[in-house]
């Protein structure tokens, strides 16, 4: 996902505090349950399947 701010970024300046990136993610409507009720991404994957040089990745995409 690439936006032109990250959620840390946003929570640096609007609350000075990066701490709260996850308030910032609602905000910035960013966070994947969100993207996907709206049909913006198919599946949300967990970042463990990037582990082992992402052959889980791999897997999971030519699953369908």
């Amino acid at each position: 996902m690439y936006t032109v701010l990250s959620p840390e970024g946003f929570a640096s300046i609007m609350w000075k505090d990066a701490k709260r990136a996850q308030d910032a993610a609602e905000i910035m409507h960013i966070e994947p349950e969100w993207l996907k009720q709206q049909g913006i991404v198919e599946r949300i994957l967990p970042e463990k399947v990037l582990a082992n040089e992402a052959i889980q990745l791999k897997v999971m995409l030519l699953r369908d």
